[in-house]
């Protein structure tokens, strides 16, 4: 059966922050705006720009008191032991998104399938 998508946005390789580790991450950086996979994500569901600059997180946001819309809800329903107010999935994209030690191709699949468990297709261009 052919997956069914409920949202589908685009991350522009020209302007993705990726595979620097953490700490230089963040959804916006404002020094030369690039965006993480889901500061993407979070300017498509309607997140302003000036939210999410120099945010490393959807959970900040949250706890800053930001309205979450509910498109993105999932990246900030934390276990209770996420101090930082992310998902487990949100996580686990963050941690794709900036690692040091995958290749582009397997980054981009595995955000890809992150998303479309969630019914969200994601475009790569460049």
């Amino acid at each position: 059966m052919e997956q069914q998508y409920t949202d589908e946005f685009t991350i522009s390789r020209k302007e993705w922050l990726r595979g620097g580790g953490g700490k230089a991450s963040s959804l916006f950086r404002s020094d030369d705006k690039m965006k993480c996979c889901l500061g993407f994500y979070s300017l498509h569901a309607g997140i302003s720009e000036q939210k999410i600059t120099d945010v490393s997180s959807p959970g900040i946001l949250k706890k800053r008191g930001f309205f979450i819309p509910s498109s993105v809800a999932w990246l900030v329903d934390p276990p209770e032991e996420d101090r930082l107010g992310n998902s487990q999935v949100g996580n686990l994209l963050m941690m794709i998104n900036d690692s040091t030690t995958i290749g582009e191709a397997e980054r981009e699949q595995q955000i890809a399938e992150l998303f479309t468990e969630q019914g969200i297709r994601v475009n790569f261009v460049d």
